[in-house]
């Protein structure tokens, strides 16, 4: 899918995603995790995703190892975050 998104750009909301390739809002969150393991984008608390770059460069095979294995800790410490914050006081 052609976005003419670049880097530094922010992608449509989730939601909009979602709708879009009809899927449900968490496999969009969960797709931008892997693209923030990947270094494809920049997630900042209360401010959405940001492209870092607008494409892949290719890894080396180690490193793209070591990014798989990190990914269940990601996802992990991401859920855990987001369900305290969104059960702490404004």
């Amino acid at each position: 899918m052609e976005t003419g998104l670049g880097a530094g750009d922010r992608p449509p909301p989730e939601r909009e995603i979602a709708q879009r390739l009809a899927v449900s809002r968490a496999s969009v969150k969960h797709a931008i995790v892997v693209l923030e393991v990947q270094g494809l984008v920049e997630v900042r608390h209360g401010g959405g995703a940001y492209l870092v770059r607008d494409s892949l460069d290719t890894e080396p095979v180690e490193r793209l190892v070591e990014r798989r294995r990190r990914l269940p800790d990601v996802l992990d410490a991401r859920e855990a975050l987001e369900t305290r914050l969104a059960h702490s006081p404004p």
